[in-house]
């Protein structure tokens, strides 16, 4: 029998505007176990990202959260920012609704997929909260220099963790990856830039991903590809998916 991996209990939540309080969402209930594909569909604007923010600790100060969210037997709804750090990526991970607004237009995706799995091996190797400091002492440590915008001063990263990188870009199905580390975001396709925003979520080994319309910007044959790709991910990285969206044939 599979395990609950998140419960969600009557979680409401709502915006403070000064001289109003806006509902956004309102005595939601839901389950979602290891391994599991849950769908949560609605209508724009009926609360279903603000949904998925809560779960992952990223809403805006003016919020306000009432009710539970349980996950592996901790309360999220009730941890501070410091504390949902050690959640936030590892555990939990998200795929935004526009990777090109998500991913640094400045540094190549290998640079970034690269920096996403040293954050995960410092917190799973040490614990450490992970911070500016603690990153620069890292790279200096393993040779690895520091990012810069010049490209003759870019990060150099060593092979081992490149092999890492290049990985978790043929898990996504990218398939010349060695030539897409090089490229910077915009001078991908919409669907490329998609599955690299997976790469970068799934290098995080998270126990549940949350999607947030991650196809609404792309065509329908590359929706298909992604959706598909999606659900054969959970098995091969054992991690459950919530796939946030407004689109009922997406849904089904």
């Amino acid at each position: 029998m599979k395990m609950t991996l998140l419960d969600i209990d009557d979680l409401t939540i709502r915006y403070s505007t000064g001289h109003d309080t806006i509902t956004a969402v309102d005595s939601v209930s839901l389950e979602v176990g290891e391994n599991e594909f849950l769908g949560v569909v609605g209508e724009s604007g009926c609360g279903k990202s603000t949904l998925g923010l809560s779960i992952i600790g990223l809403l805006p100060p003016n919020s306000q959260v009432q009710g539970s969210m349980i996950y592996k037997e901790t309360n999220l709804a009730k941890l501070d920012q410091n504390a949902m750090k050690r959640y936030r990526g590892t555990e939990i991970a998200m795929i935004f609704q526009e990777p090109l607004t998500s991913l640094n237009p400045v540094y190549r995706v290998e640079d970034q997929i690269a920096e996403a799995v040293v954050v995960r091996k410092i917190r799973k190797e040490s614990g450490e909260k992970v911070t500016g400091e603690i990153m620069q002492k890292v790279y200096k440590t393993k040779g690895i220099h520091i990012p810069s915008r010049v490209p003759s001063l870019r990060r150099r990263i060593s092979k081992e963790l490149r092999d890492e990188v290049t990985h978790w870009l043929n898990l996504v199905r990218i398939a010349d990856p060695e030539q897409v580390l090089e490229r910077y975001p915009f001078e991908l396709s919409g669907g490329m830039r998609q599955r690299v925003m997976i790469a970068m979520a799934l290098s995080q080994e998270p126990a549940l991903l949350i999607a947030d319309e991650p196809t609404t910007a792309l065509d329908v044959t590359t929706q298909a590809q992604v959706l598909k790709l999606m659900r054969e991910l959970m098995d091969k990285v054992n991690t459950s998916i919530i796939l946030v969206t407004h689109d009922l044939a997406v849904a089904s």
